[in-house]
């Protein structure tokens, strides 16, 4: 059924006409049949004719188009459910920036929450089948930017008993001939204007994008370039003049004539002069004649017109006008470097940014509201941070960020070590040799000449420190026994102090919510990165071997990196608490990771998690499209579904298709069984990412000790015979731990089990390790 087809049948009929106040219907026409304006069809045909015209309302149109958008609620601080309308920010809308850095104004009491997956996202990004979201909302500010509106005419469904829009249609300007009125509330619509068969829309099932008209604000939308009509016209006529020339226009260049010349004497004429002067090795020769003989040029030059001229003052007008800077084209003739860099965010601040907001507000007010009244529209600005400004405020509080922050800045790779701040005191020039951990003394460097450092460290514990208290020699003998020879030690040195413990992963455990929220959120990132349309296609074609090709592509590592950042923090953590517990029990300088292994298992940290959850998220996603497919659903019916369940394991996948269809055999409504399996989908998505999170986090903290412990052992602070790892079983143990309590290994090495750290036993297990020394 071809479009118009089906418009025809959908809208056969026509509303009754109905009372819309006395006071408005004298003000707006009575007429409904408003034609658009005559250049309406002249500045869509400009799109294909002049080509400053379509650079500059293609680029702004694309830059519109690839916005992503997104939506946001609000709810009672702490609550689950309970929606709240806040009118002031669905006015304003919100960017993703500013909710992520929540500087959002919200009213006290009420945080704000974003929505994933929404019926409201699925339509702005696959509105139909014959274009994807971000080439509709680009066509869609293309019609703007060339005549002033646009139109999407809405398809409706029925959902839980309400209809609500799942797609839209884009109706040329051209079009729509008629718009509503007090009177007639619908548009009329005939796409071979002129005709018969006009059809008459429910002005509910049309969203019209109108850029008003001063002169007739009741009436069709006026755009920028319909102010540009003689300077398009006068670029498109010279470049039609230029190209004229090079045909002549049926003109020569020259006229030959004389006197008492007759038909035979020209044609000799002719044949000598183009024989002795035609090709570019016969330039600039003499040509004598007996005879009198004129010439006269006919010939112009570009340049007497000031041709070149007349089209870069046409192209500069049109730019100007719609307020892009020329250097976004590559005009840079008047730009310098600070015009060049400044240009990016000028363009999106003073162009893109006030279109987003038009496009915002018209979809806050005439679509959300169909789905839920307090629903509000957001969408990632376009406007990059100020980096000048930026950096002026860092170099103000230069502390403020840390160094893999600052290293960022420059555009260098981070280093292990680099998630400190910098506090500088003092400049104090240190030789590179000085910089290798346990030799390089700080609080030296910083003394006044003839001014000592502290002989020894304070080596009188405190009542609550927890110290196995020996006898003074019996002390410094086991330290000395933990030592390598000829490491100094001091007096009552704390060497039998407990180095480790179950602290710290429970230390590590409370990044959990954060990692969970990296999990989530990179679950839903892929939902909307999975290309639905070239699936669908596929299926249609009944190539299941095409569509999961499509998943395979899937990029769920770097949806992930998050999360191994998360972990990877964890780690840090772990790792300095451990150096500074190492220190303080041996009395030395607070050891941090330089050997190359180290740094490249900090680089490499959380790869595996990453490989592991990201396995098995294909699989889940590919047996899902296997299962649901296989089961008689459609293209789009599969698709929908796999959307959902991005983020479950292989075997829950299964679950969940299973669970729908018995849902829909007992009877259950559509709506309602997409409901519940949701809910149970959302349930177990949370569960596996606390389970990724929680056993990732202990990995992480246990493995944070074990790296500064074969540091100081690599750097002679430990005596590798002298000093073990300790298996710390949980409360609560498992009957695979419990044996293992007590159980004590080299550093290094594996334990009895073959286990190297001991949450790597099974997954979710909790123990942990301290570092205790040989009698």
């Amino acid at each position: 059924m071809s479009f118009t087809t089906w418009l025809t049948s959908a809208f056969n009929t026509r509303d009754k006409a109905s009372e819309f106040g006395t006071v408005l219907a004298s003000l707006l026409k009575s007429e409904n049949r408003k034609p658009p304006d005559r250049g309406t069809v002249g500045m869509l045909a400009a799109y294909n004719r002049s080509p400053w015209v379509r650079a500059v309302t293609s680029k702004i149109s694309s830059v519109v188009g690839s916005t992503r958008w997104r939506i946001y609620a609000t709810r009672k601080t702490g609550t689950e459910r309970g929606w709240v309308k806040v009118p002031r920010l669905q006015l304003s809308g919100v960017t993703s920036s500013d909710a992520r850095r929540k500087i959002v104004d919200i009213p006290d009491g009420l945080e704000l929450v974003e929505i994933y997956d929404h019926p409201a996202l699925d339509l702005l990004n696959s509105p139909n089948t014959g274009f994807p979201g971000t080439v509709s909302r680009s066509v869609t500010q293309l019609y703007k930017e060339l005549t002033g509106e646009a139109f999407w005419l809405l398809n409706f469904e029925s959902f839980g008993g309400r209809s609500i829009p799942v797609s839209f249609e884009i109706i040329p300007p051209n079009w729509v001939v008629g718009i509503p009125t007090p009177t007639k509330k619908y548009f009329t619509i005939d796409p071979q204007e002129g005709s018969t068969k006009a059809i008459d829309v429910p002005m509910e099932y049309i969203i019209w994008f109108n850029n008003p008209n001063p002169a007739d604000l009741y009436g069709r939308g006026s755009a920028h370039m319909r102010s540009l009509g003689d300077e398009i016209d006068t670029d498109e006529f010279a470049s039609k003049h230029v190209r004229s020339w090079f045909y002549n226009s049926a003109r020569p260049d020259l006229l030959i004539y004389g006197r008492d010349l007759n038909r035979t004497d020209t044609d000799v004429l002719e044949a000598k002069w183009m024989q002795k002067l035609q090709g570019y090795l016969r330039a600039h020769r003499p040509f004598f004649l007996k005879a009198a003989v004129e010439v006269k040029d006919l010939s112009h030059k570009f340049s007497d017109m000031q041709m070149i001229d007349l089209r870069k003052w046409e192209r500069d007008l049109i730019i100007h006008v719609r307020g892009v800077p020329p250097e976004i084209f590559g005009i840079i003739e008047n730009s310098n470097r600070a015009t060049i860099d400044a240009a990016d965010y000028l363009f999106s601040k003073h162009v893109i940014v006030p279109e987003l907001d038009n496009f915002r507000s018209y979809i806050q007010m005439y679509l959300l509201p169909w789905y839920d009244q307090r629903l509000i529209l957001g969408y990632e600005s376009p406007v990059e941070d100020d980096k000048a400004e930026q950096l002026n405020a860092a170099q103000t509080a230069y502390w403020a960020l840390t160094i893999n922050e600052w290293r960022d800045k420059m555009g260098v790779d981070r280093v292990a070590y680099g998630d400190k701040h910098v506090f500088m005191l003092q400049h104090v020039a240190v030789a590179p040799a000085d910089l290798a951990i346990g030799s390089y003394n700080p609080q030296a460097a910083l003394l006044t000449p003839g001014q000592e450092p502290d002989d020894e460290p304070d080596d009188e514990p405190d009542d609550d420190d927890d110290i196995d208290v020996v006898e003074e020699d019996e002390e410094e003998e086991e330290e000395r026994s933990l030592l390598p020879s000829g490491v100094a030690t001091s007096k009552n040195a704390r060497a039998r102090k407990q180095i480790g413990g179950i602290d710290t992963t429970h230390t590590a455990v409370q990044l959990a919510p954060q990692m969970i929220e990296d999990l989530t959120e990179a679950f839903h990132q892929l939902s909307g990165e999975l290309d639905y349309v070239a699936i669908i296609a596929a299926l249609e074609l009944g190539d299941i071997a095409a569509a999961l090709v499509y998943i395979d592509r899937l990029e769920v590592s770097g949806a992930l990196e998050s999360a191994k950042q998360t972990m990877r923090q964890a780690l840090l953590v772990i790792n300095k608490m451990a150096a500074e517990q190492l220190a303080e029990a041996l009395g030395i300088e607070v050891l941090t990771l330089g050997s190359e292994a180290a740094i490249e298992e900090l680089r490499m940290f959380g790869a595996g998690m990453v490989t592991n959850v990201s396995d098995e998220t294909i699989k889940g996603i590919r047996s899902a499209l296997i299962d649901s497919y296989a089961s008689g659903r459609t293209a789009k019916e599969t698709v929908d579904e796999i959307r959902s369940l991005i983020g479950l394991t292989e075997a829950d996948a299964k679950r969940a298709v299973k669970m729908y269809e018995e849902l829909l055999a007992s009877g259950v409504s559509f709506g309602d069984a997409m409901d519940k399996m949701n809910g149970w989908i959302e349930d177990k998505i949370k569960k596996r990412a606390e389970m990724i999170a929680v056993n990732e986090l202990i990995e992480a903290g246990n493995r944070g000790q074990e790296l500064i412990w074969e540091e100081a052992v690599r750097l002679g602070y430990i005596n590798p015979h002298k000093a073990e790892r300790e298996w710390i079983v949980n409360v609560g143990a498992c009957g695979e731990c419990v044996p293992m309590a007590g159980s004590r290994a080299k550093i290094g090495q594996p334990y009895s089990n073959g286990v190297y750290t001991p949450n790597d036993i099974h997954v979710r297990c909790r123990c942990g390790e301290k570092l205790v020394i040989v009698p």
